[in-house]
């Protein structure tokens, strides 16, 4: 778990490069984001139908949702003020 938070940390440090150096490719991962966690979620529930239901208490399940809401509404939101933009110079 520790090598899986680490890469939690670089991804992090990634993607503010690249909202630094490149905000439309920025506003394209703000998009893959939620598609990539959702075809995770169901790839993991496909692939894990044959196995007896979990008693665990996962806790993650709620910090995930905001992070995927504000990946969501960042993204929607980046596509706006493009739209906006790009209209207001035309």
């Amino acid at each position: 778990m520790g090598a899986f938070g680490i890469s939690n940390y670089l991804t992090g440090v990634m993607l503010i490069l690249i909202g630094w150096k490149s905000r439309p490719l920025a506003l394209a991962m703000l998009g893959i984001i939620p598609v990539a966690y959702i075809i995770g979620f169901f790839g993991i529930r496909i692939n894990s139908a044959d196995y007896a239901p979990s008693q665990a208490a996962w806790g993650g399940a709620t910090p995930m949702l905001v992070y995927l809401v504000i990946s969501g509404v960042g993204f929607l939101a980046g596509v706006g003020i493009t739209l906006y933009r790009k209209k207001r110079v035309d």
